[in-house]
């Protein structure tokens, strides 16, 4: 989104057959323990739009216009009555990086251009139910005769690379931390984050999900962000590995496993995803429960080494 808005504005074995029948049977125990779950006024909001979804969805265009927005076409789209988005339609993804190479972050070839605007959907699904607050409102919208994902545009006040990370708040990273390993997201540059009163926010994320193996923020132990002290540089695995992890992120996926949410969310999910992918990122959920639950923090860079389409370890 840097430019013009600126300052504008094939099959992979699935995860372990299990998991499912686990998730079932945990949500069934709190079930028991609360009574009814499903009547829990609390996950009602969960299957219907928001307000913002909703104007995305349906408010008039006023004009929009190509901009400048790295590897996908991106329109910005001036809604009625107040309001804009960025605009990316499935037949503009990748038109801008086919046939390049963008040094260390090469296009996954498992994530099919086309689906793109699919998976900017599905990232902010599950920010929405993790309740994390890092991914504006994204819906996906026919314009002007076009699919894709219309995303709302935030008030910001940095990209990611006018802030050194170490000056970022830690809750914000390690949130940002959480859902790209849940994510599986491959394209977290600095220019790929918002900063607004020392809250992250998290943009362009078509290169999310797949069963496939792959560790954010590390690809063969080259930092993905620059060098520059002024340039944002994602925090290095060993930094992640001592740091605890805030009681407010448990409670979220605490809240998230135990309140039947995860159910809703499989399904909307299912709509986006193969089903594959879905067990995957449900498995790596999971995952990141337990190591949470069982020491309160990443303890080493080798726990995150989880193949989620084997639904073990990673060995090497």
């Amino acid at each position: 989104m840097r430019g013009a808005v600126a300052k504008t504005l094939g099959s992979i074995p699935s995860a372990p057959t299990n998991f499912k029948k686990a998730m079932e049977n945990n949500f069934e125990k709190k079930a028991i323990q609360s009574g009814d779950a499903k009547s829990d006024s609390a996950m009602a909001e969960f299957l219907n739009p928001t307000i913002q979804e909703r104007i995305l969805e349906t408010r008039e265009i006023e004009n929009s216009e190509v901009i400048s927005g790295g590897a996908n076409r991106c329109v910005l789209v001036k809604l009625k009555d107040d309001g804009s988005g960025i605009f990316k339609p499935a037949s503009g993804e990748g038109e801008n990086h086919i046939g390049k190479n963008f040094g260390q972050q090469e296009v996954r070839l498992e994530v099919r251009a086309g689906t793109y605007y699919k998976r900017e959907r599905a990232t902010y699904l599950v920010d929405r139910f993790l309740d994390f607050n890092l991914v504006p409102p994204t819906v996906i919208r026919e314009i002007d005769g076009e699919i894709g994902s219309l995303q709302q545009i935030v008030d910001y006040d940095n990209f990611g690379f006018e802030v050194p990370w170490h000056k970022l708040p830690e809750k914000e990273l390690m949130k940002l931390f959480a859902l790209d390993y849940i994510l599986w997201s491959s394209d977290r540059g600095p220019e790929n984050l918002l900063i607004k009163n020392n809250r992250i926010y998290a943009i362009d994320n078509g290169l999310t999900f797949g069963p496939d193996k792959f560790l954010p923020f590390e690809r063969e132990g080259v930092s993905l962000g620059g060098d520059s002290e002024k340039s944002y540089s994602p925090p290095p695995p060993e930094i992640y590995s001592h740091w605890s992890i805030p009681a407010e992120i448990k409670e979220k996926i605490n809240t998230f496993l135990e309140r039947g949410r995860w159910q809703i969310l499989r399904g909307q999910l299912l709509e986006l995803l193969p089903p594959d992918e879905v067990d995957a990122c449900f498995a790596r959920i999971q995952k990141f429960a337990e190591l949470i639950k069982n020491k309160g923090e990443i303890s080493s860079r080798a726990e995150l080494q989880f193949n989620p389409a084997a639904g073990e370890q990673d060995s090497n």
